[in-house]
């Protein structure tokens, strides 16, 4: 085969009959590295022969796949992905355009994503045992694409496991992998396509890696870029997988490896246009909440989260409906955007916490770096704070705000001003913070609690019996939740685990700076009387270290991810939202993110109509804390948690008078 071709290399070093290859890196891996780096920097397609996946195993796949196909097109719309999910279900014919400037593409699919997925409606009732032939080639693929990533990463000169952190989710509904069937259908009639139209239009991969099972039919070409660019048939070839490389891992690497482009033709030969094409392609994309950045430490191209890249690329590729492209394109955003962690290992149910040392710490540990130093957000749910005790707090504020404005004055907050910024505890009224500058004050109240030891603050506990009681024991859960995250945090930092809970000894006393508020938008019963550019809460970040978040299920709070869009952080029961404050960012020397967020007036009558609630404690060091860069760097200079709050609260609150 000529150099400029796909080469063929032999995989038997890292076959999945081999249970534990990596156990040392071999001079056969190291050769087989260097083979598979020089094909994917080339060309960027190699053909991997002895995989250890069996061909009577890919023949039951096939043959599984063939009988979906061959039912009737009202059986087979029981399942299009337009009423399941954007990465589960069959898709038309011509539903995919690749090739834009094509017509759309001459083939029907069936997708895979989230094969884990309890909700996915698997074809079982009309393809018998569909579910168990299909599962287990799945992660089969899985793991011949994880002993691929590694090798490349070997081939790249860098640690085996370096691609891992973005495919822990795999064949979850938090992952980005996809197992797709194509099906080409036969072409009886070649006048009845249309000028231009072949079976798969130009394109390239979207994602990391892309694994190919064809059967004997042919059409896939390759466009040898290395060379003088024509396309080079890539022939079927029986016992091999053919590996190609994405757009987002030729990003990734700073264009050392080569994302390709390819397509599928119509045979010229009638008797192979007479017969079904049919391939098995295994898409490896990073989980969409994982930041790529260029693995070579330049800044060749900016970070963006996989799901972000794969939300661009969406919108070039399905044609129609468009009411479904904008479906799937605002699924991927929103998975994308805030991931969901589970804190069981850490949960304030669990009195005695595992070693910080154990796999469930670091696993968790490792999950809140990723989230914080991305996107800055992160939901978490198992966090062992009882949805009882979190109503009873709810319901006891709300009896506070429900209260005249009159009565509600009595207890009104001590103005912010420079010669007074300690007094963090009372009542504001509406527009009284402006979180946004540029905007009129926010359109909520709100009940600040700082200091429980304050003699001269004024309890609204002749109103509201056990007031204090009842938010005082939800402040000391809020606060015990937010030091196990703190410990979490260091340790993801692979810092000592009391690196930032040392400087938080004087929580609710007048010398600490952790803070509850219950924030209660009031209803809008007439939008016109909202002032131009008015929201409920203005565009801000944070101030301090992080702040934890539980809000009702009227929604409006959106964040800012990396590519500088808005998108929601829809209500989730019996989650807490954790974030980033400015504080920790400028601690961490800017590896974890402080992100821009807001609350919107809802546009739908039923949501801007009723009140918003929500709780949040803002966890800021003791007030005498210094804080340093955590790395040791001089990049921020130090200082206090109080003048760092200090120069803040100056430049939010509108009541304030040089």
């Amino acid at each position: 085969m000529a150099t400029h071709e796909i080469p063929v290399v032999d995989f038997s070093a890292l076959s999945l009959e081999n249970k534990d290859p990596f156990s040392e890196i071999s001079k056969d891996i190291e050769e087989l590295a260097d083979q598979v780096y020089q094909a994917f920097s080339t060309i960027g397609f190699v053909y991997l022969k002895n995989h250890g996946i069996p061909q009577e195993v890919i023949d039951s796949v096939f043959k599984t796949f063939d009988r979906f196909f061959e039912l009737n097109q009202d059986l087979k719309e029981k399942y299009t992905k337009d009423k399941g999910t954007s990465s589960n279900g069959w898709d038309a014919l011509e539903r995919e355009s690749t090739n834009p400037e094509r017509p759309g593409d001459l083939k029907e699919s069936f997708d895979v994503g989230a094969v884990y997925d309890e909700n996915f409606n698997w074809p079982d009732k009309d393809v018998p045992i569909f579910q168990r032939t299909i599962t287990p080639m799945y992660e089969s693929l899985m793991a011949l694409s994880k002993r691929v990533l590694s090798l490349m990463a070997i081939g790249l000169k860098m640690e085996p496991n370096k691609f891992a952190y973005a495919f822990e989710n795999m064949g979850t509904s938090s992952g980005g992998t996809q197992l797709r069937y194509n099906y080409y259908p036969m072409i009886a009639d070649i006048r009845k396509v249309k000028p231009g139209q072949i079976r798969c239009g130009e394109h390239t991969d979207y994602g990391g890696i892309t694994l190919l099972i064809q059967d004997d039919v042919g059409g896939l070409e390759v466009s040898n870029i290395k060379y003088d660019g024509r396309f080079v048939p890539a022939t079927p070839m029986k016992g091999t997988v053919l590996v190609n490389i994405g757009d987002l891992m030729q990003r990734w690497t700073s264009d050392t490896l080569k994302s390709t482009v390819h397509r599928v033709l119509i045979p010229e030969v009638e008797i192979k246009r007479r017969v079904p094409r049919r391939s098995l392609v295994f898409f490896v994309d990073p989980d969409p909440s994982s930041l790529i950045s260029c693995l070579d430490g330049s800044s060749k191209y900016p970070p963006i989260t996989a799901g972000e890249w794969i939300k661009g690329k969406l919108s070039a590729t399905y044609t129609r409906p468009r009411a479904t492209l904008k479906r799937l394109i605002k699924m991927a955003a929103a998975t994308c955007a805030i991931p969901i962690v589970d804190f069981s290992a850490m949960s304030l149910q669990n009195a005695n916490l595992p070693d910080n040392n154990s796999q469930a710490i670091k696993t968790l540990a490792d999950q809140l770096y990723r989230a914080f130093s991305t996107i800055g957000f992160v939901y978490l749910k198992n966090h062992g704070i009882p949805q009882e005790e979190l109503d009873a707090v709810f319901e006891t504020y709300d009896k506070f705000f429900n209260l005249s404005l009159e009565v509600k004055a009595k207890y009104r907050k001590k103005k912010i001003t420079s010669q007074n910024v300690s007094s963090q505890n009372g009542w504001d009224a509406v527009e009284a913070e402006r979180t946004n500058l540029d905007r009129p004050g926010d359109l909520k109240e709100s009940f600040d609690l700082e200091s429980f030891d304050d003699g001269t603050f004024n309890w609204p506990s002749a109103e509201v019996p056990q007031f204090k009681s009842t938010v005082h024991s939800f402040y000391k859960s809020m606060s015990d939740l937010a030091l196990r995250i703190l410990t979490a945090m260091a340790i993801g930092l692979q810092l000592e685990s009391n690196t930032f809970t040392k400087f938080f000894n004087k929580m609710g006393t007048i010398e600490g700076a952790v803070q509850m508020r219950y924030n209660a938008y009031p209803k809008i019963s007439d939008l016109s009387k909202v002032k131009p550019g008015q929201i409920r809460c203005g565009e801000h970040t944070d101030y301090g270290a992080i702040s934890v978040l539980f809000q009702d299920d009227i929604g409006g709070l959106e964040v800012q991810n990396v590519d500088g869009q808005f998108i929601p952080a829809t209500p989730m029961k019996g989650t807490v939202v954790v974030n980033i404050a400015d504080l920790m960012q400028r601690w961490t020397a800017d590896k974890l993110k402080s992100t821009v967020h807001r609350v919107l007036i809802p546009e739908a009558e039923q949501k801007h109509s009723v009140p918003r609630r929500s709780l949040v404690l803002f966890v800021d060091p003791d007030h005498d804390a210094l804080i340093e860069c955590v790395d040791g760097s001089n990049k921020y200079p130090p200082i206090t948690s109080g003048e760092w709050k200090k120069r803040r609260l100056l430049e939010t609150y509108t009541d304030f008078k040089k």
